[in-house]
Formats: C-alpha cells, sequence, structure tokens
C-alpha cells in the first residue's frame, strides 16, 4: 500500500512543471517574442538574462514588457529595457505594453492579461513566456487559463529565468511574502493555484500543453 496519495490534480501539476520547466518547443521557434514576466528586484535579473540568451541564439526578436505600478516591488518597466539594452539587445525589439487593468493592479494575472491580448491583437501565433522558476508554474497555469478564455488558437511555450539559489531568502507576491525561494514555491504559489478563482483545471492546462505538439 502507498505510504501516500496524490489527487489527479495534484499529479496532474507535476507533470506540468516538468513541461514547462524543460519546455522542448522553444527551441523550434525562431524569431519569435518573448514576454519577460516582471519580478522582484533580487529576482527579475534571472528574467531578463534569460531574454538575452534567446536574443543571442536568435530565438527571439522582440521582448515585450509590461508596464504597470512598481509599488508591488518590480523594477520600473524603464530600468528593464535599459538593463537589456546593456546587456546588448537593441531599444528598437523592446516593446512596452500597459492598460488601465494593469495600471491598477499589476501581479500575475493582470500582466498575462495584457500579453495574451497583445499577442491577439498583433497576430502573434506564438510566443514565449519567462518567469523565475519558482513563479513559473503559476505564470504558466495563469497564462494557459487566459489562452484558453481569450485566444485558445495562440500556442504559449515557457521558459524558466537563469539560474537562482532556492535556499536565498527574498520578496515576492506584492511585498507581502517573504522567504526562500523553495518556501514560496511551496507555501505561496501552489497555495495560490489551489485557492485563486481564476485558475483553469490543471487537467486543461495538461491538454493544453500536449494539444501544442500536434
Amino acid at each position: 500500500m502507498a505510504k501516500f496519495d496524490l489527487s489527479a490534480e495534484a499529479r496532474d501539476l507535476v507533470v506540468i512543471d516538468a513541461i514547462v520547466g524543460d519546455d522542448e518547443g522553444v527551441g523550434m521557434l525562431p524569431e519569435t517574442t518573448a514576454f519577460l514576466f516582471a519580478e522582484f528586484a533580487d529576482s527579475d535579473g534571472a528574467v531578463l538574462r534569460q531574454g538575452v540568451r534567446l536574443w543571442q541564439n536568435g530565438v527571439a526578436q522582440k521582448f515585450v514588457l509590461c508596464d504597470g505600478t512598481t509599488a508591488h516591488g518590480a523594477p520600473p518597466c524603464a530600468r528593464r529595457e535599459e538593463q537589456l539594452h546593456e546587456y546588448g539587445v537593441p531599444f528598437s525589439q523592446l516593446v512596452r505594453i500597459t492598460n488601465d487593468e494593469v495600471r491598477a493592479a499589476y501581479n500575475t494575472l493582470t500582466e498575462a492579461r495584457a500579453c495574451v491580448r497583445h499577442a491577439r491583437e498583433m497576430g502573434y501565433t506564438e510566443g514565449i513566456f519567462v518567469a523565475a522558476r519558482f513563479h513559473l508554474l503559476r505564470t504558466a497555469m495563469t497564462v494557459v487559463g487566459v489562452v484558453l478564455d481569450e485566444y485558445p488558437e495562440f500556442r504559449a511555450y515557457f521558459l524558466s529565468g537563469r539560474y537562482l539559489q532556492w535556499n536565498q531568502e527574498v520578496t515576492h507576491s506584492q511585498g507581502v511574502t517573504t522567504g526562500r525561494r523553495w518556501e514560496l514555491l511551496r507555501d505561496h504559489e501552489l497555495s495560490g493555484i489551489l485557492n485563486y478563482p481564476n485558475m483553469p483545471l490543471p487537467s486543461r492546462v495538461l491538454e493544453y500543453l500536449v494539444a501544442r505538439w500536434r
């Protein structure tokens, strides 16, 4: 008899996390668009460095950054653009987006909605969403939920930011949560996936991810 049991939803989440943490589709997307999700200052550099890597490898040619209130602790959008430019990405390849919803409340959901709606308006058929590794699962769940509701033909792929120390204590979630990154994943990110009313069922997300390969 098993020592413990995992629900069907928990098993789906494990598979989703494995897929988005090593999304094979990313390497098959030459000259696509990357959406760089904002993080707190102690984690955001990992996202920007991954964006630079996509630029250097010819995978991404456009980089979308959401411009909302910085009260939640993310570096200002202009500063993120300057850092990307310092790393070698031309300003001409950076796209700043915003809307009233983002300006009123800048969080994972409003950022996902802004990015997916921008993709739909521009006619993009695919794109890469980059977030810090401990935030990647919730980002993917949120983005796929918006895609399924608003632009189901869009193919979203996911990529972790460059490496960060799992045992480093950092600030997250609008500045109200502090802990080591692995603790934030266990205690905050997974709780958000389970409890946020906008979250799609893991089975729907997994079905969407698998369908991209067909």
